[in-house]
């Protein structure tokens, strides 16, 4: 009987084995199914027109785009500059991002042996917009570069490591990544009319990603709990202290890639009060490589009854599988729509909609690495499908007039933030409310300086901008 039952449990063992390892996510055999290993729709890209006038505005810059950072927010309005021009920009982010962890479900008894929703958390001071601009005539050129990207962290709290005392597993998941996008463009304007300007950015930029998922669970077959039933000699969690039985998978990018885009803006002054933008930015992708290693080992520790137990039955081994698949960051599509309204000569209001094809975002990974099936099955829905966003900004600037007609500048904002994180769990929809400051100074206002400010529940930024006109 005894014999009977040994070679049940043998064969019981070695066809969940042999399941374990189909049921894991490959990217190449599953094609589409297998999304990749980490989460990068939620990455804080900076969609905001560059500079700390255009922050202080609220980003609502289109209808304006009257300075250095024209050649971004509407390369049109730089027929609008009259003298060369250099700028710099310094920028301060701190940024608290969230994420999902599809790994943190077991999809096969619909259960979270971890955390589903964490965060990326940093603060860095780079960097941000740096031009030159030169008017010629009806034509105005510009050369920039910008950074859309500057983002480095640990999950928050470091290793996630937690215990199902029901099951004895023991799980541990770890997320890093460390991400920048940098480019440099080409704008060129053309002022059509006294009224009516065109304007076009190339813009060739470089993807730069270091990330890392990990996923490990002790004791991932259960397999404790059949050889307490059947040979009786302990209980399950003795068992478990012998069994050796661990599945880890660990996906990895470490890669780069280049790709140009482009940006085309018309600007339209109605009078001197009223004037109008409009402006195209195309999406960006690029193209990076994950690479996977996925290992199972199993046998046997210690001595002991127990160990002779599982010594019938297992042998040590262990199963390393790597598989590589191809994976898209996309930086979106915008169109963008500004009024620039100045009822005196003092005041400016501007307002921007902006329609952000988040649409085309790498969608969130659905299957978990290491259990194989889809997280939203069993009537959960821990994902929702990215779609194109509106969002609105609306700004305003006070400006007092000083000697030797130079200026000081105070100005504030506000801007809304759509969902497109694509985590059903969590609603990252936000408002962000911006200040700002400025002045002109020295001769013809050749010097300005302007400080900008966003505050929002997930990320604040501080933007020091400086420009000299020659």
């Amino acid at each position: 009987m005894q014999t009977t039952l040994k070679l049940i449990l043998t064969f019981m063992f070695l066809l969940f084995s042999v399941n374990a390892f189909s049921q894991t996510c490959d990217p190449k055999a599953s094609g589409s199914t297998c999304s990749p290993s980490s989460d990068f729709s939620g990455l804080p890209i900076d969609q905001l027109p560059p500079g700390a006038r255009s922050l202080g505005l609220g980003g609502a810059f289109a209808g304006v785009a009257d300075d250095a950072t024209a050649a971004v927010a509407n390369p049109a309005g730089m027929t609008i500059l009259t003298a060369k021009e250099i700028s710099f920009h310094a920028r301060n982010s701190d940024s608290d991002i969230a994420f999902l962890d599809p790994d943190a479900f077991d999809s096969g008894i619909y259960s979270e042996p971890g955390r589903l929703n964490k965060s990326y958390s940093d603060k860095n001071t780079n960097v941000s917009f740096a031009s030159f601009v030169l008017p010629m005539d009806r034509w105005v050129f510009s050369a920039y570069y910008i950074n859309q990207l500057d983002f480095s962290s640990m999950q928050k709290g470091g290793d996630d490591i937690l215990l199902d005392s029901q099951n004895i597993d023991t799980y541990y998941n770890n997320n890093a990544i460390d991400s920048s996008i940098d480019a440099y463009g080409l704008s060129a304007a053309f002022r059509v009319t006294d009224s009516f300007s065109i304007g076009l950015t190339v813009q060739q930029s470089k993807l730069k990603i270091t990330s890392l998922d990990s996923w490990q669970v002790d004791d991932f077959r259960d397999d404790e709990f059949v050889f307490a039933e059947v040979f009786g000699n302990g209980t399950a969690a003795e068992y478990a202290a012998v069994i050796v039985d661990e599945q880890s998978v660990q996906s990895n990018i470490e890669d780069s890639d280049s790709a140009t885009s482009f940006g085309v803006g018309l600007m339209y002054s109605l009078n001197s009060n009223w004037s109008f933008g409009l402006v195209y930015r195309s999406k960006t992708d690029y193209d990076v490589t994950t690479e996977q290693v996925i290992t199972l080992e199993e046998g046997c520790q210690g001595s002991g009854v127990l160990f002779d137990d599982c010594s019938s039955i297992i042998d040590d081994s262990s199963k390393v599988t790597t598989n590589a698949s191809d994976t898209t960051i996309t930086v979106p599509e915008v169109f963008t729509f500004g009024i620039g309204w100045r009822p005196t000569d003092t005041w400016l209001i501007s307002f921007d909609i902006n329609r952000i094809g988040y649409s085309d975002s790498t969608p969130v990974r659905t299957f978990t690495q290491g259990f194989g099936a889809d997280i939203n099955a069993g009537g959960m829905q821990l994902t929702e499908k990215i779609k194109d966003e509106t969002t609105f900004h609306l700004g305003t600037e006070k400006v007092f007039v000083l000697e030797n007609n130079n200026t000081f500048s105070i100005r504030a904002g506000v801007f809304t933030i759509e969902d497109h994180d694509g985590n059903a769990t969590v609603d990252s929809s936000d408002t962000a409310f911006t200040v700002g400051l400025g002045t002109t100074f020295g001769s013809m206002s050749q010097f300005q300086l302007d400080l900008g400010a966003s505050f929002s529940d997930a990320t604040n930024n501080i933007i020091l901008s400086g420009i000299y006109r020659f």
